[in-house]
């Protein structure tokens, strides 16, 4: 179905290039390989957000200290609350006072100034792809942030679970899905270089225009959603329990949170979006997460009803070489199939899957280097 993105554009008169991975439309320059060679910092340390939350006290020595002992509760309430300290980034900044804070931001800085923009200025004018913005993360997702990157999304198809030509894409369907309805959206997404917004916005509207009916894009279970979600019937909350973390942690809630939370507990392990385990105990497994993959190809079913697929990582994947061609399952299928196959690993967050307890096998089929 990609496919008729690329035909779109040809007929709307551009120059279309196409690569494996968003990395290949940039080569790094020395300065940038001789910064991720010296190990000063992640890119984590960038992002300007870390900087107040340092100074505002979340993580050292202030209110709530998450992660830490003496702070009033070890983390969020709510699962989805915060990303950054779902996938243990809070764990990578600098950890010493504001003042050196400022002095890595200005390396950070520096280097997406010299580093990174002039890799942005080989790109071409426009960047279409499928995935979440920012290059999705090729090369280093913050310092590009930092260098300047426009990004533009738009919905363009419903993946209908219901249709032959999608009902083998259970594994595209977000953990939020209804099971009452039967469709989901699609994603384009249109980058371009800092200063040139208008190029982005420019794509993927004509892309809106052309393939979606209507020029946009609206659910026609929109109102059932929220009924469902205003009623209770469709329910999303997923508290963490942190017990194992910090004893008596409810206490420094407020009653009517401590409420809610308690209300909601049953959830976990019991909904998609609260499936799998969050609070630690994840040190092993393969990496799994739909969110590490991409040219995944849907291949068929175990005798189970798993769904199983090739696929490729992602470049900043560690430990595997992004060229290689893997089969196997998707994390996400199994918190419907067979949730306790699945956990969250405590440092990053991604969904790791215990191969031993289900019956599909994963393994290299192609090298193409």
């Amino acid at each position: 179905m990609r496919g008729n993105v690329v035909d779109k554009l040809e007929e709307l008169g551009a120059t279309v290039i196409t690569k494996d991975a968003l990395e290949d439309f940039m080569e790094p320059t020395p300065l940038l390989l001789d910064y991720k060679a010296s190990g000063i910092g992640s890119k984590w340390f960038g992002w300007f957000d870390w900087y107040w939350l340092n100074v505002e006290g979340f993580f050292e020595g202030g209110v709530m200290n998450y992660g830490g002992s003496d702070g009033l509760t070890y983390g969020p309430v709510w699962e989805g609350q915060n990303f950054n300290f779902d996938n243990g980034h809070h764990r990578q900044h600098i950890g010493a006072s504001a003042y050196a804070y400022l002095d890595d931001l200005w390396i950070f800085g520096y280097l997406a100034e010299h580093a990174m923009y002039p890799m942005l200025q080989t790109l071409p004018d426009v960047v279409v792809h499928f995935a979440q913005s920012e290059l999705n993360g090729a090369w280093d997702l913050g310092m590009i942030k930092r260098a300047g990157i426009n990004t533009v999304h738009i919905p363009e198809f419903y993946w209908n679970t219901t249709s032959e030509e999608f009902v083998d894409w259970v594994g595209s369907r977000p953990l939020d899905f209804y099971k009452e309805t039967t469709i989901s959206a699609a994603m384009i997404t249109c980058e371009s270089k800092k200063y040139e917004p208008v190029k982005a916005f420019a794509v993927c509207y004509q892309l809106q225009q052309a393939l979606v009916p209507g020029g946009k894009l609206i659910s026609p279970y929109k109102d059932i959603i929220h009924e469902a979600l205003k009623s209770g019937k469709h329910d999303l909350d997923c508290p963490y329990d942190w017990s194992s973390k910090k004893s008596g942690y409810l206490d420094a809630y407020p009653e009517y949170l401590k409420e809610k939370v308690m209300s909601k507990m049953s959830n976990r392990g019991t909904i998609p979006t609260c499936g799998a385990d969050t609070s630690g105990g994840c040190s092993g497994g393969t990496c799994s997460d739909i969110r590490l993959k991409h040219n995944v190809v849907h291949k068929g079913h175990s005798p189970s009803g798993i769904p199983i697929y090739t696929f490729q990582y992602l470049s900043f994947v560690p430990g595997v070489n992004r060229r290689h061609t893997f089969v196997g399952a998707m994390a996400q299928d199994l918190l419907f199939h067979t949730p306790d196959a699945v956990c969250a690993h405590p440092k990053d967050g991604y969904l790791r899957v215990d191969y031993s307890k289900i019956d599909v096998d994963f393994d290299v089929v192609i090298d193409e280097e």
